[in-house]
């Protein structure tokens, strides 16, 4: 090793050493963590839905006229394992909001059940029709596309 790369090599590893010194946060010592005497009270996520069960009901409702049109429409073969992963999905959509939904406190009641019906959005208040119109417009044309393929199909044969 040559006398210039000798005497490099201290001055190369101080700035390796301290290269993030000037990037990285302070480290602050944490408290103590004392679990058997919890200072304050969990509780759950706080915010909800606010939609009424009955739009949820109808969009499954949709979902579910899509689905059977379509298995009767298809009646077997290949389509039918499509159908059933894709009824899968759908199951484990609504079934994921169910289970996180039971995972916190009880939602309070919808903004369109009390006296104004109407939910407050970022653009505005919406009316109880302009939120079920924005929330089942696109399940609607998915029903109406299963029962289309339907009558379709027995016309064809």
């Amino acid at each position: 090793m040559s006398e210039a790369a000798r005497s490099l090599a201290p001055v190369l590893e101080r700035a390796r050493a301290d290269a993030l010194v000037d990037l990285l946060p302070p480290v602050v010592a944490a408290e103590h963590n004392d679990n058997d005497t919890p200072t304050e009270l969990l509780r759950g996520e706080q915010r909800g839905f606010e939609i009424p069960g009955r739009l949820w009901t109808a969009m499954i409702a949709f979902y579910g006229v899509f689905f059977a049109a379509m298995f009767a429409a298809i009646g077997g073969g290949y389509g039918t394992f499509v159908l059933v992963v894709s009824v899968f999905f759908v199951a484990m959509f609504f079934g994921t909001t169910g289970t996180l939904l039971k995972q916190g406190p009880t939602q309070a009641r919808s903004p369109l059940d009390g006296p104004d019906h109407a939910l407050s959005t970022l653009n505005g208040p919406l009316k109880s029709h302009e939120v079920a119109l924005q929330m089942l417009i696109v399940p609607a044309c998915a029903a109406f596309l299963g029962v289309a393929v339907l009558v379709i199909r027995l016309c064809v044969g």
